[in-house]
């Protein structure tokens, strides 16, 4: 089983569980391929926009996840713009080493104003689902849990990060190893990207 299926299970889980699935970006279909930075358009509805205009490419991303993508391609389809952050990188088509049979997903959407605070208790009762107590997280209104799955000696950890303004979904696969892109380090990952929450 390719780690890329763990990560959309894993993922899908935890979105389905925690009813994040709503606010993930609705991004249409743009035939020209342009990323442009995150800006907040005037009227718009959603409080995080200020906070993730500050991510302006997914190479910016892609420093702060350098450990855990080595020898990864970034995916055709990476953008960030108007809708928020969709940054992934996985095994490159002749790839030939199991070891790099993994897969990296970074996806960040601003929350419309009074969405919520996500109920992590139904994850974190699974087998692999955790609570990640962080003082960042709590001091900035926020919330974090992830869930971990794992086959042999691959596994795959999708983590959400959420605050009022916005929400961070990172699921990181990785095979023997390899650094794992665990609760923590998602967490520092958002706090690198998103200092000021």
């Amino acid at each position: 089983m390719k780690i890329r299926y763990v990560t959309a299970l894993a993922l899908g889980s935890l979105l389905v569980l925690t009813g994040c699935a709503a606010q993930a970006p609705q991004r249409p279909a743009d035939p020209d391929g342009a990323t442009d930075a995150v800006a907040a358009s005037e009227g718009d509805a959603t409080s995080g926009a200020s906070a993730l205009a500050s991510i302006t490419s997914c190479d910016q991303v892609a420093d702060a996840v350098a450990p855990f993508i080595e020898n990864l391609v970034p995916m055709e389809d990476n953008a960030v713009d108007e809708w928020g952050v969709t940054c992934s990188w996985e095994a490159a088509e002749d790839e030939t080493d199991f070891a790099n049979n993994r897969s990296v997903e970074v996806g960040i959407a601003p929350n419309e104003s009074g969405t919520p605070m996500p109920d992590p208790s139904l994850v974190t009762a699974m087998d692999g689902g955790a609570l990640i107590e962080d003082a960042w997280v709590s001091d900035n209104d926020g919330v974090a849990f992830s869930l971990t799955m794992g086959i042999a000696v691959a596994g795959v950890t999708a983590t959400t990060v959420w605050f009022p303004g916005f929400q961070a979904n990172i699921t990181g696969g990785t095979w023997g190893d390899y650094p794992a892109l665990d609760g923590p380090a998602a967490v520092q990952i958002v706090k690198t990207l998103l200092p000021n929450p």
